[in-house]
């Protein structure tokens, strides 16, 4: 996997996961990106899951599904908190967006 498609959600290009990254297993996953002077911001992606998916939750597997919507958010954090315990303090959402499949990503 390489960035290319990441060019319709543009800002998350520098974001885009190591090639043995997957997300058809409704597995979050969160990339530390460049942030100004004083923050600490984060690519947040988090595949879509369903009924299906909490089944197999509930099994102790993960389903596979190439079909997941993927939900990408941009947060930006005061570097003070980032390590503290309510790291929420001062965060700011910067961008989000959907993409329909990891195709579309």
């Amino acid at each position: 996997m390489t960035a290319r498609g990441c060019e319709r959600i543009a800002w998350c290009a520098s974001a885009w996961p190591p090639r043995s990254t997957r997300f058809d297993s409704a597995a979050d996953w969160s990339h530390e990106v460049p942030a100004g002077p004083g923050r600490r911001a984060f690519v947040d992606i988090t595949p879509t899951t369903d009924d299906q998916d909490r089944v197999a939750e509930q099994e102790g597997w993960k389903r596979s599904n190439r079909n997941r919507a993927l939900h990408v958010e941009h947060w930006d954090h005061d570097e003070k908190m980032i390590d503290r315990w309510d790291y929420n303090i001062g965060a700011k959402l910067a961008r989000k967006a959907t993409a329909r499949d990891e195709q579309a990503f």
